[in-house]
């Protein structure tokens, strides 16, 4: 399966790809179906089993934990516990929900800053059946699929 936001991506990578094909050869269409083919793999969907423990939190992302503990939450301005991940660059790409629950908040347009470059981000709030919440703020690496679909 292919995620949702990058469908219609790979349509058009692979019209093109049908219509170098047809004009420009077979060995020119091998390397078009062979970009296909590598976007393809970078946007599946996965399936991934989870548990149906309350209060459980899931990684969004497969990834490397780069930081956990205290820190200041810039969104609702208060101490919280958080957790810093990088997606694998190998990894499918897309972002899970971290919790079950119903999103309460989506905040827009903020900025990550990372050594020699700045990327505009975004964040939701989401709140379980418990009454606790979760922000999940991050920065996508492509920029046309910057949004949030629920």
């Amino acid at each position: 399966m292919i995620v949702r936001e990058a469908r219609r991506w790979l349509v058009a990578a692979a019209a093109v790809a049908a219509a170098i094909h047809v004009t420009a050869g077979h060995l020119a269409g091998v390397a078009a179906w062979g970009i296909v083919a590598s976007l393809s793999w970078l946007f599946r969907d996965p399936p991934r089993r989870g548990n149906v423990h309350p209060l459980t939190l899931f990684s969004p992302v497969n990834g490397t934990v780069l930081e956990a503990g205290e820190r200041n939450d810039p969104y609702r301005c208060q101490e919280a516990l958080g957790v810093s991940l990088r997606g694998s660059w190998s990894g499918p790409y897309l972002l899970r929900s971290p919790i079950e629950g119903q999103i309460v908040a989506t905040w827009d347009g903020w900025r990550v800053s990372a050594p020699g470059r700045e990327r505009v981000g975004r964040a939701l709030c989401i709140r379980t059946d418990e009454d606790d919440e979760v922000v999940l703020a991050y920065a996508p690496r492509v920029p046309a699929l910057h949004r949030i679909r629920v």
